[in-house]
C-alpha cells in the first residue's frame, strides 16, 4: 500500500471516529434531553419561565402568586411574601412534569377526576396563560391523571411530580420572621421582662462583639453567633392575620425582643433595621410574635426555649484559650494541707513527661485540650476582696495552671494561660480566675474529668499507677 492511500484511509478513519464520538457519544445527552422535553406535559416551558401560579390550596383557599425581581409574592387573597422553595418547586413541577405516552381514546374527563375546578393549577409563562388540571390516582396509585385545559389529551404522570401542588395556604407563605444578613449586623439590642443588653460589633480583633449596656466589656461571641443563627433560621408555625390586642398577645411586655441594625456588607446603602418581639403569653404550647410582615406569627414554644435572657449569657466567659500545639510546658501548683506541691510537664519528641510525679497515659493531653478552650458556665462575682477569695479557695488558689509556649531567642517563654481554681461550688461547678482579671468565674464540674481540681483529685484520678523510674547514674553524672 502506498503512503498516499494510507494517509487517505487514516483521514477516513479519523472522520468516522469523530462522527461516532460527537454524534453517538457526545450527542447522546442532547438527544436524551430532547426526548425528555418532548415527553413533557407542558412543552417549551422551563421553570424560570413561569411567572405566575394560581391554585386552590388543600385547605380551600384560592391563592394567586406572581414572580418579581424580589422573588415570589402572594397577591390573593392578600399581599404577602411567598415561600420561595414552595413556589419554585411548583414552577419546576409545571415545566418538568413528564407524561410519556398520552392515553389512547380517553373517556370523559370526570372518569379520571379531571372535571374538578378546585384541582386546577393556572400559570403564566411569558405571554401564555395556561392551566393544568390534576385528577385521580391510577388504580395502582403510582401515577396520577393530568390534562391541560382546552386539550383532549390525558396524561399519566408520576404521583410524586404533583405533590408540589398539595399545599395549604400557610405552606405557601414566607415563614421567615426576621430577614437580615448576619455579616451586616453591627448593633444588637436584646430585651426581656427584667433586663436587656446592647451589643456592638468590634472593628477588629477578638472577641468580635462587645457589650455596651448594662456593663461594658467583651461579649461571648459564641452566644451572639448562636442567637443570630437562631433568628436567621426561625420559622413561623402559623399566621394570625386578624391579631388580638398587644395586651392579649403578650406583646406589651414581650418575653423576648431584639432589634438588629447595620448596613449591607460592603455596600454604601442606608442602614437596615430588623425587629422581632415574642409575646409573653403561651397558649396551646405556642406564643404570638411580631416580625417582618403585617399581622402576627404563631411560634411553638420549643422553638424559642434556648434564647438567651440574662446578662451573664452574653458576657465573655472565656477563662483560657490557646492553640494546643503551641503549649510546650505546663506548671501545676497544688495547695495541699498548708504546703504546696508543684508538678512540671514538658513536651518532648515522645510526648509529654512530668516531674516529680507522673501523669497517667493521655492525662496531660486531655488537660492541655481542656485548658486550650476553657469556658465558664457562669460568673460568680465581678470581684472579691482578699478575705472572700481566701474563703473560696482562691487565695492561695487550690490549683494554679500555668501554660507556657516555646521561647523565642533569649526572650522568656510566652505565657499562654494562667488559670487559678478555687473550691467547688456545690453542684454548680468550680470557682476560677484568669490572669490579670478580678472576675470570679464558675466552670462546669464536667471539666474536673480533665483538670485535677485538687491534689487529692490528682492522686486519685490523674497520677500514673506506677511511679516514674529513678534517673540513671549516667544521667546523674551529666547533671
Amino acid at each position: 500500500m502506498n503512503p498516499k492511500s494510507t494517509f487517505i484511509l487514516f483521514l477516513v478513519a479519523a472522520a468516522l471516529a469523530s462522527f461516532v464520538y460527537f454524534y453517538e457519544i457526545a450527542g447522546e445527552d442532547e438527544r436524551l434531553e430532547a426526548d425528555e422535553a418532548q415527553k413533557r406535559v407542558v412543552v417549551g416551558v422551563e421553570p424560570d419561565d413561569v411567572e405566575a401560579i394560581a391554585l386552590t390550596t388543600t385547605d380551600g383557599v384560592a391563592v394567586a402568586t406572581r414572580r418579581s425581581d424580589g422573588g415570589w409574592q402572594v397577591v390573593e387573597p392578600l399581599e404577602y411574601p411567598a415561600d420561595p422553595f414552595a413556589l419554585d418547586a411548583m414552577a419546576a413541577a409545571i415545566a418538568q412534569m413528564a407524561g410519556g405516552t398520552p392515553l389512547e381514546d380517553p373517556q370523559a374527563l370526570e372518569v379520571y377526576g379531571l372535571d374538578a375546578l378546585e384541582r386546577e393549577v393556572r400559570f403564566r409563562a411569558g405571554a401564555d396563560e395556561r392551566a393544568l388540571r390534576i385528577g385521580d390516582s391510577t388504580p395502582l396509585q403510582a401515577k396520577t391523571y393530568v390534562t391541560l385545559i382546552d386539550s383532549d389529551t390525558v396524561f399519566t404522570v408520576s404521583s410524586a411530580s404533583v405533590r408540589a401542588f398539595a399545599k395549604s395556604f400557610d405552606d405557601l407563605r414566607e415563614k421567615k420572621l426576621i430577614d437580615f444578613d448576619r455579616e451586616a449586623v453591627e448593633h444588637i439590642a436584646v430585651n426581656w421582662p427584667d433586663g436587656g443588653v446592647v451589643l456592638q460589633r468590634s472593628d477588629s480583633g477578638e472577641p468580635q462583639w462587645h457589650l455596651v449596656q448594662p456593663v461594658a466589656g467583651p461579649a461571648d461571641d459564641e452566644t451572639v453567633a448562636k442567637l443570630l443563627s437562631t433568628l436567621v433560621f426561625l420559622r413561623a408555625d402559623g399566621f394570625v392575620d386578624d391579631p388580638p390586642s398587644d395586651e392579649v398577645a403578650g406583646l406589651t411586655r414581650p418575653m423576648f425582643s431584639v432589634r438588629l441594625t447595620g448596613s449591607a456588607a460592603g455596600e454604601a446603602v442606608e442602614p437596615f433595621e430588623a425587629v422581632l418581639a415574642i409575646g409573653s403569653h403561651s397558649e396551646d404550647g405556642a406564643r404570638l410574635a411580631r416580625g417582618a410582615q403585617p399581622g402576627l406569627y404563631r411560634l411553638e414554644v420549643d422553638r424559642i426555649g434556648d434564647l438567651p435572657v440574662s446578662v451573664v449569657a452574653f458576657r465573655d466567659k472565656q477563662v483560657a484559650r490557646f492553640v494546643v500545639s503551641d503549649a510546650e510546658r505546663i506548671e501545676v501548683l497544688f495547695a495541699a494541707e498548708g504546703s504546696s506541691v508543684s508538678l512540671i510537664a514538658e513536651r518532648g519528641e515522645g510526648g509529654w513527661n512530668s516531674q516529680p510525679e507522673a501523669f497517667g497515659a493521655g492525662k496531660i493531653d486531655a488537660m492541655v485540650g481542656a485548658l486550650a478552650d476553657l469556658r465558664a458556665i457562669d460568673i460568680a462575682a465581678e470581684s472579691m476582696g482578699e478575705d472572700e477569695l481566701a474563703g473560696v479557695g482562691l487565695v492561695p488558689a487550690n490549683v494554679v495552671f500555668k501554660v507556657l509556649g516555646a521561647p523565642s531567642g533569649e526572650a522568656e517563654p510566652p505565657v499562654l494561660a494562667l488559670v487559678q481554681l478555687g473550691a467547688p461550688r456545690g453542684s454548680e461547678g468550680v470557682l476560677a480566675r484568669r490572669a490579670k482579671d478580678g472576675t470570679v468565674y464558675v466552670i462546669g464540674l464536667d471539666e474536673s474529668e480533665y483538670l485535677p481540681i485538687s491534689y487529692e483529685a490528682f492522686e486519685n484520678h490523674f497520677r500514673a499507677d506506677d511511679p516514674p523510674p529513678p534517673p540513671s547514674a549516667d544521667a546523674a553524672d551529666e547533671s
